[in-house]
């Protein structure tokens, strides 16, 4: 055999080595196409799936921030009406900040009511108007200009009252101006309650309780509020009454004889709490016990009442 012969077979035999390597490459690199091909399948269906669950989820957060937004966005508008009361009776530097509060409370409903309905947003909203509540408390404790005004018109009243007993045309007009100032002496003895917060709670072991917004859980109904100082209502033991209206309009009581006679006439309550007033601040809460009544979902009013006039009121969502 020549040497040409047998350098051609060592060429053959060494494409032929060539060629099986590439081959074998080839189906390594098919096979390992077809896995990372199975692999992004399966990842794709994953992200199709969470997809969906993440808009089911954002649907489901949608509709019930929507209830506590709509919640908030009630609490906002009673805290704007109390502050309007306080500007009444507020000297004119007071009234211009609480303009001001005023403004940031439009501005708050105005971002809850366009603003994105999400857990961080809403609790953000929240935060900001527990702050407008707290520098509320803060005028509620300094603005007393209505006491003043009205131990000012008692002492002129108490001057008006000694020459009743001139000329009938002024006694008439003396009188007419007693009953005018007895009437603004009576408005202002009126207590005023500020902030009111209603919410349910729920039992917990041991007997406790904790704030819960479920119906089905809340065994209890309260109201919290802090009583401003009067120096013209008379001191000592007051009761505060609570009424708790459901979604349908109606007083829940579990007394129908819990009547109390007011400025507007008769009105149900559903519980009440006795206080020592002493003329300054007092913090008070009013629980409504709700002993198995079966409560329903929806917005629930709080009003109280003591010395047969309206102190203060809110509303709260029970999902």
């Amino acid at each position: 055999m020549s040497e040409e012969t047998i350098s051609s077979k060592k060429n053959n035999g060494a494409f032929i080595a060539v060629i099986l390597i590439l081959t074998l490459m080839l189906g390594a690199m098919a096979y390992m196409w077809s896995e990372k091909n199975t692999a992004l399948n399966s990842c794709n269906n994953k992200r199709k799936k969470a997809e969906l669950e993440n808009k089911q989820m954002t649907a489901l957060a949608e509709e019930h921030l929507g209830d506590m937004s709509d919640n908030l966005l009630n609490d906002m508008g009673l805290m704007f009406s109390n502050y309007e009361e306080l500007k009444q009776n507020g000297t004119e530097d007071q009234r211009q900040e609480i303009e001001a509060q005023q403004k940031q409370i439009v501005e708050l409903m105005e971002k809850v009511r366009k603003g994105e309905r999400t857990a961080a947003a809403y609790y953000e909203a929240r935060k900001q108007n527990k702050q407008l509540r707290e520098i509320m408390r803060g005028y509620v404790y300094e603005i007393d200009s209505l006491n003043t005004l009205n131990l000012n018109l008692q002492n002129n009243l108490d001057q008006t009252t000694m020459y009743l007993d001139r000329t009938s045309v002024e006694r008439d007009s003396a009188k007419t101006l007693a009953d005018q100032r007895n009437e603004k002496i009576k408005e202002g003895q009126r207590l005023i309650a500020y902030p009111v917060r209603g919410f349910g709670l729920r039992q917990k072991l041991g007997g406790l309780t904790s704030e819960d917004n479920k119906a089905r859980r809340i065994v209890q109904i309260a109201a919290e509020c802090t009583i401003a100082e009067n120096a013209l209502t008379n001191p000592g033991n007051k009761n505060v009454y609570l009424q708790v209206i459901d979604p349908s309009g109606k007083t829940l009581q579990n007394t129908s004889s819990n009547i109390i006679t007011t400025e507007n006439g008769k009105v149900p309550y559903s519980d009440k709490k006795s206080i020592d007033y002493r003329n300054q601040r007092i913090d008070v809460t009013v629980y409504y016990s709700v002993r198995g009544q079966e409560l329903t979902r929806g917005n629930y009013k709080v009003q109280l009442f003591c010395q047969g006039q309206l102190i203060g009121k809110d509303s709260f969502t029970l999902k």
